[in-house]
């Protein structure tokens, strides 16, 4: 099956880390990463969402205007130069999305690939490239911000996130946990940092307020809160207790990791308790699931390894979160209109 033979490419890349502790296995990365490409880009009607987005796709081309978020339109709109047949440009942005992740492969540390191949890649590289397109992007995006963020790289740091939030806008979430967060000894100017971003970040979600009630309604619709099921959120909440105990082994205050232990716990419990009755709480939960790890990666200080305890912390929730997917995968079978299973090309009808 192609999509257990991925995650065996993947893990496969995640030892070849894990054994040479180096950021000599970006080129192997960047193969795996071009594997990945190839089955989301010549992919048929495979996805979840992959009909609904050519259909949107269809009318946008047929200029039909669409309440989506201008970054995804504008796209959308550059890449019909390259073709103007809706099931290709759709999978176009599979090759936008892995192209970025390229791009944060090149400039990444040891402990960027690491969170990379071990964790963020088993359970969401399948899933935002072949499915949550628009949040995929922006999720990229916000990981090459983060990296210019570390590196006090202003000005790029600036307009990458800008594009993140111009593919979704709840990518607000993601910048309020990295900021927000507690950060052990805090100076004032880092407070009045927080503070400013803190403000613009209301700011921001005043201004795109309808927005945010149109989806909260659609959210909490009752067909969409009955395919979500009575246990929704619960494969998050294992993942990130798997993940949770590692944490206490990387090399920072106790005080501080009981403080980050907190507030992850606090996020994700709210998260879970909102999802009973909204889907938005699944989205949240999904933003916390890796942010809240990257948050980690980003309170440790460039050249500074995380371990191995906290290694296969990531790797253990990364890897048994991709079984729940798989698992998920498999309940898709025969449903909708693009099921990840079964796997065909765009030239196929399926096998």
């Amino acid at each position: 099956m192609i999509y257990a033979f991925s995650l065996l490419l993947l893990g496969t890349q995640s030892l070849l880390l894990a054994g040479t502790r180096s950021t000599a296995t970006k080129w192997t990365g960047a193969v795996v990463c071009l594997l990945f490409t190839a089955m989301a880009a010549l992919r048929g009607s495979v996805g979840t969402d992959t009909y609904t987005y050519r259909v949107m796709i269809d009318f946008f081309l047929r200029g039909y205007t669409l309440a989506l978020e201008p970054g995804f339109l504008f796209s959308a709109n550059l890449l019909s130069y390259l073709t103007t047949d809706p099931d290709v440009l759709v999978n176009l942005f599979a090759v936008v999305f892995f192209g970025a992740v390229l791009v944060f492969i090149r400039r990444a540390t040891y402990n960027e690939l690491v969170y990379l191949f071990a964790y963020f890649a088993p359970l969401y590289f399948i899933g935002y490239s072949m499915n949550g397109l628009r949040i995929g992007l922006a999720t990229v995006f916000f990981l090459l911000f983060f990296q210019c963020f570390q590196r006090r790289q202003w000005i790029w740091a600036g307009l990458l996130g800008a594009v993140a939030f111009l593919f979704h806008f709840s990518i607000l979430v993601a910048f309020a946990v990295l900021w927000l967060f507690p950060s052990g000894n805090m100076r004032r100017r880092a407070l009045l940092f927080r503070a400013g971003a803190f403000l613009a970040l209301i700011g921001a979600l005043f201004g795109i307020q309808g927005y945010l009630l149109e989806q909260i309604d659609r959210y909490s619709s009752a067909d969409t809160l009955g395919a979500s099921g009575g246990a929704a959120g619960l494969s998050g909440v294992i993942k990130f207790a798997l993940f949770l105990p590692f944490t206490f082994w990387l090399p920072l205050r106790r005080s501080h990791l009981v403080q980050m232990a907190a507030a992850a716990f606090l996020a994700i419990g709210l998260s879970f308790m909102l999802a009973r009755f909204s889907y938005a709480g699944l989205r949240f939960m999904d933003i916390f699931l890796w942010v809240i790890p990257l948050t980690y990666v980003a309170r440790l200080k460039l050249g500074q390894q995380m371990g191995s305890t906290f290694l296969f912390g990531l790797g253990l929730a990364g890897y048994i979160g991709a079984l729940f997917t798989l698992r998920n995968f498999f309940a898709s079978q025969g449903l909708g209109e693009s099921p990840f299973i079964p796997y065909h090309f765009i030239w196929d009808k399926a096998f």
